[in-house]
């Protein structure tokens, strides 16, 4: 008995130390891999380190063992444009790069700073178009933290700032997704900067690039885009956008005249091809605005073309309204329009100047160094039917200098209420200086619409009849001074009445002055009148007329 637990004793201590010598083989083994690895991997490290320093320098670089992995610190490129830099490039290594001809590597790229000279104004620092920013060997994940760009190109200027970006690269081949928490961009020219956050998302190979996602929201609205970029140094792009913006950024944008406001949005093409921008696309809006005037439902095109200019057309449908169509084309500082069937409220509103006229009109205009010349054409019929907006049908011609002088003439206007010369100026919350020559078909509607044009309202009796008439209006814009010489059939005044009535008339502020030469069955004579807030004086020369008329 005392055998057989003595000859187990023995085999459970052999069984030990071949299990000890088992591990202790095995141990040895993966010492030597391990080391061998480590070496192999300090190896690889090594190369990449010198493949690096051809392009880049920097202040230090080390391999850390465990895990392995090149850190490069204060790193700059050896080129001036492009140039980067960054704080600090980590390199990690992986087992499968050891067995992999391509040998990926994970990069993890802290605070870079590129910035490239593409030629623009100013720069003073030629562009190396040779120089590649790719990294000599294939990224199987890339980071970057907190990075910047700016491009200083012939036409524009890029920053951007706050950049997180996911990257690989394989060669020429790489892909990029990023997020810029700010970025400016800017045009040599006084058009508007486009500011705001970036999200994007493209691939590539070598100078080819396509832009799956492209997106910038900033306070003016939100613009997406995908499409094709080449030659990131001179770039050449078609761009498939779609926008939704205020309207204020694109009449900035494009140079459009007066003030708008409100939503637009859209779908189109952008282009640069030899150095030049193009845009080919839709513009709509059912909220726009024009002078505090609203504009109804909006659709048109837009064209754009920086050797040529643009050309925008608008369809505009305002509830009860015909439909109105406006084309503005814009070249190198000049602006020409054409409306058909446009309401010029919205025009005359930026002119601070009341504007009683219920008419639309046909015509051009241009804008010159901010003078504006315009020629309008009314073809409505003359049916009275809000007695606040009268109805008129013939040609004006405007002139305004874009501060504060308007000129207004027109050889032949026809209205409800007259049918007239029109030649004056207005100087804008000053004087004014106008004369209307022409017949007169109601002279109460005269009255009423001289009211509306003066913003004032008159003390006087209310004349009427129908006649002749030369009315000029003049001095201050607040309180002008009315002259007319007329002669009236079937004229009223207050409770004076009279088949024919010949003379004139002053209104200087609230004082009325008329001198009248009377001929009818019952009286003959003249009348002298005046008045004011306070009183009414007349004068009568008779020459033949019943007391009872008279009194």
């Amino acid at each position: 008995m005392a055998l057989f637990y003595n000859l187990r004793y023995k085999q459970y201590i052999l069984k030990i130390r071949r299990r000890l010598r088992s591990l202790i083989i095995l141990a040895l083994i993966g010492a030597v891999l391990f080391g061998a690895s480590t070496i192999l991997k300090n190896l690889v490290l090594t190369q990449v380190r010198k493949r690096i320093e051809s392009s880049l320098h920097f202040e230090r670089a080390y391999i850390q063992t465990f895990p392995p992995a090149l850190i490069i610190e204060d790193v700059r490129s050896v080129s001036s444009s492009p140039f980067f830099s960054a704080r600090k490039i980590e390199v990690k290594i992986t087992m499968r790069s050891l067995f992999s001809r391509d040998r990926p590597f994970a990069v993890f790229v802290d605070q870079p700073i590129l910035r490239i000279f593409a030629g623009g104004s100013g720069s003073g620092m030629p562009l190396n178009r040779e120089m590649s920013l790719a990294l000599p060997f294939m990224v199987d994940r890339g980071l970057i933290r907190g990075g910047e760009v700016y491009y200083w190109g012939q036409e524009t200027r890029v920053f951007a700032q706050g950049i997180n970006a996911i990257f690989r690269q394989n060669g020429p081949d790489f892909t990029l997704k990023a997020v810029f928490t700010e970025n400016t961009f800017t045009w040599d020219t006084e058009l508007p900067s486009l500011e705001g956050q970036v999200d994007l998302a493209l691939e590539g190979s070598g100078d080819d690039i396509y832009i799956r996602k492209l997106r910038i929201v900033s306070p003016g609205g939100v613009v997406k885009a995908s499409g094709r970029l080449t030659s990131p140094f001179d770039p050449e792009f078609e761009l498939q956008t779609s926008y939704n913006v205020n309207t204020d950024f694109l009449a900035e944008l494009f140079g459009l005249p007066f003030t708008w406001q409100g939503r637009g949005e859209g779908k189109g093409v952008l282009r640069r091809t030899a150095g030049q921008v193009s845009f080919q696309g839709d513009v709509k809006g059912r909220s726009l605005v024009l002078n505090d005037v609203p504009l109804g439902s909006v659709g048109g095109t837009l064209s754009f073309q920086e050797a040529t200019g643009g050309i925008l057309d608008l369809n505009m449908r305002s509830p009860g309204r015909e439909r109105e169509y406006l084309r503005i084309r814009i070249d190198r500082g000049r602006v020409e329009g054409t409306a058909r069937g446009v309401y010029l409220d919205p025009v005359i509103k930026d002119f601070e100047l009341p504007w009683p006229v219920a008419s639309p009109a046909w015509g051009t205009f241009n804008v010159v160094g901010g003078y504006l010349t315009a020629d309008a054409e009314f073809r409505d019929e003359l049916e009275l039917r809000d007695p606040d907006r009268f109805p008129f049908n013939g040609k004006v011609h405007v002139e305004w200098d874009g501060v504060e002088n308007l000129k207004l003439w027109s050889e032949d206007l026809d209205s409800s209420f007259a049918r007239m010369e029109l030649d004056g100026t207005v100087k804008v919350d000053q004087e004014m200086d106008m004369t209307i020559r022409g017949d007169i078909k109601d002279a109460a509607q005269a009255r009423h619409f001289t009211e509306l044009i003066l913003d004032k309202k008159f003390d006087f009796p209310e004349i009427q009849g129908v006649g002749e008439t030369e009315l000029r209006i003049f001095g201050d814009i607040l309180t002008p001074q009315v002259n007319a010489d007329f002669s009236v059939r079937d004229a009223r005044f207050d409770q004076f009445s009279a088949e024919f009535v010949k003379g004139e008339a002053e209104v200087i502020r609230e004082r009325f002055f008329g001198r009248f030469e009377v001929d009818d069955p019952l009286f003959t004579g003249r009348i002298g009148l005046y008045t004011d807030v306070d009183e009414v004086r007349t004068e009568i020369w008779v020459d033949r007329g019943e007391i009872q008329t008279i009194l």
